[in-house]
């Protein structure tokens, strides 16, 4: 399973999980990821702060929230998702 995370049409890297759940943690992941490296550079607050102990689902949408900004998280699916149906 394939997802990215959109955040207010800012798109962050896909990431693949062998179930949903865990593919949309892993895309979850990297945005934090990324939204914390990009504040840390800013000079701004360190975004772990809004800590969910590993939750990264929780932690972007609580991210967004804070800043009122929309997220999606879409799901791709691949060719071998679709042959499995």
């Amino acid at each position: 399973f394939t997802f990215q995370v959109i955040i207010d049409e800012k798109e962050f890297p896909q990431a693949e999980g062998k179930s949903k759940q865990e593919a949309k943690d892993a895309a979850a992941q990297l945005a934090f990821d990324i939204l914390n490296s990009e504040h840390q550079e800013d000079g701004h607050a360190n975004v772990s702060e809004v800590s969910s102990a590993g939750d990264y689902i929780g932690l972007v949408d609580s991210i967004a929230q804070m800043q009122n900004l929309s997220v999606n998280y879409e799901h791709f699916v691949s060719n071998t998702e679709s042959s499995q149906r």
